[in-house]
């Protein structure tokens, strides 16, 4: 091949441009992220911020144990017991007989959301094994939102910090935040109160809040699947209602059954005292404003216990409501179970599909509860708010007497 020959079809060959490797580029990028989404998807048993969260606290870990893993939730761990020390210290140097009683009820909460990270890490074998058997179940599609409610949960502490510094700044008591040493630098002054404010906010109510989201989303996919369960027996016409249809769907329901048994034993104790420091909190600040009125508050105060009370109440109130709607599908599945099989035998006369019916309904009605105290039908709500008013007032009562 001459000279001129090889220079000519070097010529003819397409010379790569910038906007093509671009696009080979960008091609390959998506590619791969798509491939991890996909995959996470697939091995993720739980939404990807709940089993961060689970790494950072020490309740749940990888297999192998990375060294992150186990620096977060130690440094987890010492921040949790300084922010209970450091309020329980901030509150007793400023101690007031006149509100003794409203400050239990306040620092109670932080108290019990010690022993909550103490009750669940003591569960941490458990975790795991619930977390590996409910890979089994598909997650609903609203389980993707789960992610967001904990950017928001962890998000509003942060903005409520630095829009509470400045007022925060004006109290004569501000030497508390620092232990006693005088800051005169007003941007250290405001650093530190943002970062305390941030730590007390992020220890409660965020973290009780992200256990109270495990703790929905394990039952809403229990619930999502007891629903699967009850369409696709409505949607069967009973002449192929026959035993072996039967078997499938109750060993189906028998798989959410010992899944909703691992659930009760892993949050019986954790989710009880979640309640309780919730129930204790609304309790500190209806006592505050019966004690002291709106007006007179500071306004920090006003921000901080409408966060608070808001949060508690939902908080409660969320996890009354999804745990009292599994007792709801679990009678409905029996009922729809019953009109088949009822129309079956009216049909057919075969008295040997009785036995799948007469075991089901022999079956205990089951009710996930905390701690076998507190027992979540959705009718709970209505009771927890009565008691909450009544020994509020009693309590306040005994104390303005």
């Amino acid at each position: 091949m001459s000279f001129k020959q090889f220079f000519r079809l070097r010529s003819k060959v397409p010379k790569p441009s910038f906007s093509n490797h671009y696009s080979r580029i960008r091609n390959r990028f998506q590619f791969e992220f798509c491939n991890r989404i996909s995959g996470f998807r697939r091995n993720s048993p739980i939404p990807r911020a709940l089993l961060s969260f689970l790494y950072c606290t020490g309740l749940a870990h990888s297999c192998p144990i990375s060294k992150k893993q186990l620096i977060t939730s130690a440094i987890f761990c010492i921040l949790l017991h300084f922010v209970f020390l450091d309020i329980w210290f901030t509150n007793l140097e400023d101690y007031d007989s006149m509100y003794l009683k409203v400050s239990v009820a306040y620092l109670s909460s932080y108290t019990l959301t010690v022993i909550v990270w103490h009750a669940t890490r003591f569960k941490k074998k458990q975790i795991s094994a619930l977390l590996h058997k409910i890979k089994e179940i598909s997650s609903p599609p609203s389980e993707i939102a789960t992610n967001y409610l904990i950017l928001i949960n962890f998000s509003v502490p942060l903005v409520l910090s630095i829009v509470l510094a400045n007022d925060y700044r004006t109290l004569e008591n501000i030497w508390l935040y620092s232990y006693g040493y005088d800051i005169g630098n007003e941007w250290t002054k405001t650093i530190l109160i943002t970062t305390k404010k941030f730590l007390y906010f992020a220890f409660y109510p965020a973290y009780t809040n992200t256990l109270a989201l495990f703790y929905i989303s394990v039952c809403l996919r229990c619930i999502t699947y007891l629903k699967y369960l009850n369409r696709k027996i409505v949607e069967c016409p009973f002449k192929t209602f026959d035993l072996c249809f039967q078997h499938d769907i109750l060993k189906k329901k028998a798989k959410i059954f010992d899944l909703l048994l691992m659930i009760q034993d892993v949050f019986s104790v954790p989710i009880f005292f979640v309640m309780i420091a919730n129930i204790m909190m609304c309790s500190g600040i209806i006592g505050w404003f019966l004690v002291k009125s709106w007006d007179n508050s500071y306004y920090f105060w006003k921000i901080e216990s409408v966060y608070l009370g808001i949060n508690a109440f939902l908080c409660v109130a969320s996890i009354i409501w999804v745990a009292g709607s599994v007792p709801v599908e679990l009678s409905k599945f029996k009922e729809i179970f019953h009109q088949k099989t009822h129309q079956r035998l009216l049909n057919f006369s075969k008295l040997d599909e009785l036995l799948n019916k007469v075991d089901l309904f022999n079956e205990p009605d089951f009710v996930l509860s905390g701690w076998e105290i507190i027992f979540f039908r959705k009718s709970t709500i209505l009771a927890l708010v009565g008691t909450l008013l009544t020994y509020t007032l009693f309590v306040m009562n005994i104390n303005g007497q």
